[in-house]
């Protein structure tokens, strides 16, 4: 700004080169920097304009000298800044201009720290004063040096909100500290003297108003975090932080306080092939620095690699700079398997699944760690995501993480085909030994929620889950630590307590034991005084034991209380029973099917309402089912493509098919969604299809006539 003000009134030699070297300086310094260049350009020209000529400073030389500035950078701007937005795709969050933004923005000059303006914690009468400063400032525009102060100001704040739009970053605080100087430079022009003393005195009780309020709002205190791994770690530990945060402030006061620990630097952009090169030997605690994760590791490889093998990290922050810290992780690196996978929308390809992570024999208070690697067909329009799912023998949910996929520069598939999402799963407290089974569903937030289709039917599960291998529990938990061997056996949580079923359901009764024994049978006494011995399945379990007991009442149950209660009689859970009446009169419908489906019952009529895409399938059952069967319905074009559809338990889950009776009838009303890619308009003359399936296997119940299908003549 010196060597500018320079060539504006009395050019020299010096001013030209201090100008160009501290431009070209700070394209190389940071990123924002265009900002500033950009910003000399325009009032450059303003000033050739608002002077009438182009003498100060000259136009040729200025052409020249900018030119020359930009073919320097030229080298940086090829190889790094142009892959600014790619780096940023992960995290983008560009600000939205709206008037409580600019407001913000605004405030900043006079008040801090930026979180206390977002948060709220800016008092009515500091808001007040602010937009008196700001009503003081419009004054300065009668002195051309006010003038021209704040139309630096303003340019820069422009060009800068324009960069972060562009690289979609959020604004802070601190990205106007270079355009403050201007704005104070204005304040010193008002007139009469009387106003500007009148301002800078509002503006330095605000400045006081900020600073008795600052401990409130404390952000990333590096030097906070140092203390706190020294207190925490010795010398035998190791402390992993990405190099943006190595850089910011984290090295100084690491070397300023002599820190024993370990410093580990890593490298943002690394895979894991190079991250694993800088790791310690196993032995001592890790903690990991995860500020500012989302920039350097937004997809989580480094929880995954560290928490393999360990139990839930110790977390602590030191405002807002969070840590884990890992109790000696083994740091072996998770074991590939391969895959050859794709997925579709039902009419294209979208992505293929090459290899995934297969986790070792643990204990059920150990991690595991499965990668995911993929490749996207659709990569400027699907950013897919990966859901992995644990489940137990009877295929009920035990857990359930969700991971992003990303390259190592952190760009997501919506920017680069080739990625890996990092899925950390972690069993519930209490999760027996025993052999569990592993799913992922791929998927994206915008039009592929409820998952894309994997194309391998032999591995397809529960809909759209792709089963990717077992997972093998052994014991040895070590999940209450006080606890001693010859602890007896207690029943310290039941889930549900209290609950209303129908005749014919079927619930998960949830119970959590401490301690060492044989877990008992349970006995369940029915409204019409039967008794029914519910056994466990657990043969082997650890000094926490999380068990899911299935409770069934019988299809012709009549409505009364039913209880379940420990072998010394303790009622654990009330149950009310609610009987549903038996339907026996054939209720209305338009269209005749009469589909059979031996040993479950009969489709025997439908009504569609071709407007609403709503259908009512009525159906006459056989008899209760030992499989409870899922409906489908689709709407299917003549090119074979599924243009609508509705998967559900019969009448929306309320008549499970494990409860049906004999001869009664069932109305099941199903609303069809249109799937991603088709119209409305697409639904004319596509035909209409329904059936029964096994949700656990995908497997379609046949008609007696060997159809997977019935096939519905509106």
């Amino acid at each position: 700004a010196w060597a500018w003000h320079r060539l504006l009134c009395r050019p020299t030699r010096a001013a030209w080169i201090i100008l160009w070297s501290a431009e070209l300086a700070l394209l190389y310094a940071h990123n924002t920097a265009p900002a500033v260049a950009l910003w000399l350009n325009i009032v450059t020209l303003i000033a050739w304009t608002s002077a009438r000529s182009m003498r100060k400073p000259d136009w040729r030389i200025w052409i020249v000298g900018q030119s020359l500035v930009g073919l320097l950078w030229l080298p940086y701007f090829a190889s790094r800044f142009l892959n600014l937005t790619d780096a940023n795709s992960a995290i983008r969050s560009a600000p939205d201009f709206t008037a409580d933004f600019l407001a913000q923005v605004g405030s900043a000059f006079w008040i801090m720290p930026w979180e206390r303006i977002t948060r709220g914690g800016v008092a009515p009468w500091e808001t007040m004063l602010v937009a008196l400063i700001g009503a003081a400032l419009l004054f300065s525009l009668g002195s051309r040096g006010g003038r021209w102060m704040l139309l630096h100001a303003a340019l820069l704040i422009a060009w800068m909100l324009l960069g972060l739009f562009i690289l979609g970053n959020d604004f802070h605080g601190r990205y106007i500290v270079m355009v403050a100087p201007l704005v104070a430079v204005a304040l010193g022009s008002l007139r009469p003297r009387l106003l500007m003393v009148f301002t800078v005195a509002i503006s330095g009780a605000l400045v006081v108003a900020s600073i008795a309020a600052r401990p409130a709002y404390p952000n990333d205190n590096a030097r906070g975090a140092v203390i706190e791994y020294a207190r925490r770690l010795d010398a035998n530990d190791t402390v992993l932080m990405w190099s943006y945060a190595d850089r910011y402030e984290l090295a100084y006061y690491w070397d300023r306080f002599a820190i024993s620990v370990r410093r580990v630097t890593l490298p943002e952009g690394a895979d894991m092939a190079d991250i694993l090169l800088l790791l310690p030997e196993p032995g001592g605690d890790v903690a990991l620095n995860v500020w500012y994760t989302q920039r350097a590791d937004y997809r989580g490889m480094m929880n995954c690699l560290l928490s393999a093998g360990t139990a839930t990290p110790e977390t602590f922050q030191v405002d807002g700079m969070d840590s884990l810290i890992y109790h000696a992780p083994p740091l072996i690196p998770p074991a590939l398997a391969p895959l050859d996978v794709w997925f579709s929308d039902g009419n294209k390809r979208i992505a293929h699944l090459g290899s995934v992570g297969q986790p070792p024999r643990t204990r059920a208070d150990h991690a595991a760690c499965i990668p995911l690697h993929l490749t996207a067909l659709d990569a400027p329009e699907t950013e897919v995501k990966a859901s992995l799912v644990v489940r137990d023998g009877r295929g009920r949910e035990i857990a359930r993480t969700d991971a992003v996929f990303a390259d190592a520069a952190q760009r997501t598939t919506g920017q680069f085909e080739r990625s890996a999402a990092f899925t950390t799963v972690r069993l519930p407290a209490g999760t027996p030994p025993g052999t569990y089974d592993l799913f992922v569903r791929l998927y994206d937030e915008k039009s592929h929620l409820s998952g894309l289709i994997p194309e391998d039917t032999q591995r397809a599960r529960f809909g759209r889950d792709l089963w990717i291998g077992t997972w093998e529990i052994v014991p040895g938990a070590v999940w209450m630590p006080d606890i001693q061997t010859d602890t007896p056996l207690t029943l310290i949580e039941v889930q549900p307590a209290l609950i209303t079923v129908n005749n014919g359901a079927a619930f998960d009764l949830t119970l959590l034991w401490s301690g060492r024994g044989a877990l008992p049978d349970l006995t369940l006494t029915l409204p019409d005084g039967t008794a029914q011995t519910i056994p466990t399945e657990i043969d082997e379990h650890d000094d926490l034991t999380r068990e899911r007991r299935t409770i069934r009442i019988p299809p012709d149950m009549m409505s009364g209380a039913a209880t379940i209660a420990l072998p010394d009689g303790d009622i654990i859970t009330s149950i009310q029973v609610e009987a549903l009446p038996m339907l026996l009169d054939a209720p209305a419908f338009t269209n005749e099917v009469n589909a059979v489906f031996p040993d479950v019952g009969t489709l025997v009529g439908f009504t569609y309402e071709p407007e609403t895409l709503e259908v009512q399938l009525v159906w006459q059952a056989e008899g209760a089912t030992s499989i409870n069967y899922t409906v489908f319905v689709q709407l299917i074009d003549a090119n074979g493509n599924v243009v609508a559809q509705s998967d559900s338990a019969p009448s929306g889950g309320s008549r499970p098919t494990i409860g049906w009776r004999a001869g009664e009838y069932i109305e099941d009303r199903h609303t069809l969604r249109l799937n991603p890619g088709f119209t409305a308009d697409q639904v004319i003359g596509a035909r209409l299809i329904a059936g029964m399936y096994d949700l656990a296997s995908g497997a379609r119940l046949r008609t007696e006539d060997s159809t997977d299908h019935a096939a519905l003549s509106p």
